[in-house]
């Protein structure tokens, strides 16, 4: 088996020199001195938004970043790996027990299948991966942070966890270093696009590459207002915005298949009606991932946040990831490590302060929103308020389109 047999999905990059990484060079760290990778150990160089999958003679080798900002799915009986269920003709049945859950899904602050409202059932449907089911009988969606191994001859399945957390101490720094080193390094000679909202975390971003790179930035949703009034001098991009909410179902409709049936689209419409002007820009870096792995101040299982996104978030950072490099700069494996024991909110907050204060500091004098405020992701981000179970409704969507539509034509 050769470098033929390995196929990237997203953009991973070096996790200690930050530059993105081509399929020689992944093969070369992780493939070509061992072929059935029994030495996970290798996987701590790299990061990013991406899923590997590589197949020689024995086995099925499927690899999720550690977050599942880019979930793959498989099926372990007809040996297929796929990114998209409409990159594959198969009997495709439906998953009751996905739907149920979905039916189930009665909480409107986020787009998964897993509800925010109950931790201790979540945590059982994570333990038992019961959340990892997706829409169709016999695919399963990988587990973040794993590598999944199947051998073709028996079709056992056998998943190991690779390091998050332990990353060896000589490859640590501060966490302030290790946010600007992904930043610059990755930047570098490109033309960069920010999210910028009006918490800390995105205004951290925008704050090192704002003097310092060829930046731009966009803002939509309820925080536009304030913070375009705010940022005078730096204009949004974007200017036109998603308004049509008479129409809603039509645009769901339009997208759903991108979707797979595993993420929220009523809640996430946004993410599609501006993802052309993606195509103008070379890499976009957003604030994911601070909230929940730095500032995790309840302390709660990583496998519970990475779970949310491998079920929800993620899925739109597949549809994004095919059309520029999307870089979460807080989830990098290091920064946790660098971090371990001193997860809190109150640390999120100093560390996204000292950094502004160092490139920016005029930016402090602006006022900070987040959660409820501004940036939670309660009704799509512009105020439309939904009545239903919008999970629900979108996989009804997904599965009649799906269905009924069988060489996919869009609107």
């Amino acid at each position: 088996m050769t470098i033929n047999n390995l196929k990237i999905y997203g953009n991973p990059y070096h996790s200690l020199d930050y530059y993105f990484l081509n399929k020689e060079e992944i093969f070369i760290i992780l493939f070509e001195n061992d072929a059935n990778l029994e030495t996970i150990s290798s996987l701590d160089f790299i990061d990013g938004v991406f899923s590997l999958f590589y197949e020689n003679e024995d086995y099925l080798i499927i690899v999720s970043d550690p977050y599942g900002l880019y979930p793959l799915f498989y099926n372990k009986k007809e040996l297929k790996v796929i990114d998209s269920f409409s990159d594959c003709e198969y009997d495709y049945k439906i998953n009751n027990e996905y739907v149920n859950s979905c039916k189930k899904n009665l909480d409107k602050s986020y787009h998964s299948a897993l509800s925010a409202n109950n931790l201790q059932d979540d945590l059982r449907k994570i333990i038992n991966k019961k959340c990892f089911d997706s829409p169709f009988k016999e695919w399963k969606i990988v587990q973040p942070g794993c590598v999944v191994k199947i051998n073709k001859k028996t079709k056992i399945e056998k998943s190991y966890y690779y390091n998050v957390i332990d990353i060896n101490e000589k490859y640590l720094k501060k966490p302030e270093e290790l946010i600007e080193d992904c930043i610059l390094f990755l930047s570098k000679n490109k033309k960069v696009l920010v999210p910028l909202s009006s918490g800390y975390d995105s205004r951290t971003i925008f704050s090192i590459l704002y003097k310092n790179r060829n930046v731009s930035r966009y803002t939509y949703g309820k925080e536009k207002e304030f913070v375009d009034s705010n940022f005078i001098n730096i204009p949004n991009c974007i200017e036109k915005h998603f308004i049509d909410f008479e129409n809603y179902d039509k645009y769901v409709l339009k997208y759903c298949l991108e979707m797979n049936g595993m993420g929220d689209i009523y809640y996430k419409i946004h993410n599609f009606f501006i993802q052309d002007n993606y195509l103008n820009y070379d890499i976009m870096f957003t604030g994911d991932g601070n909230n929940e792995f730095v500032g995790n101040h309840k302390n709660t299982l990583h496998l519970y946040y990475s779970a949310r996104y491998a079920t929800g978030d993620g899925h739109h950072y597949k549809t994004q990831a095919k059309k520029i490099k999307a870089v979460p700069p807080y989830c990098q494996k290091r920064l946790l490590s660098a971090i371990k024991g001193k997860n809190s909110d109150m640390l999120r907050r100093e560390i996204c302060i000292n950094l502004i204060n160092k490139y920016n500091s005029q930016f402090l004098d602006i006022p900070f929103y987040s959660g409820d405020e501004f940036t939670k992701n309660m009704n799509s981000n512009f105020g439309h308020e939904f009545s239903y179970n919008t999970k629900e409704k979108y996989l009804n969507t997904f599965f009649e389109v799906f269905f009924n539509d069988s060489i996919y034509n869009r609107m």
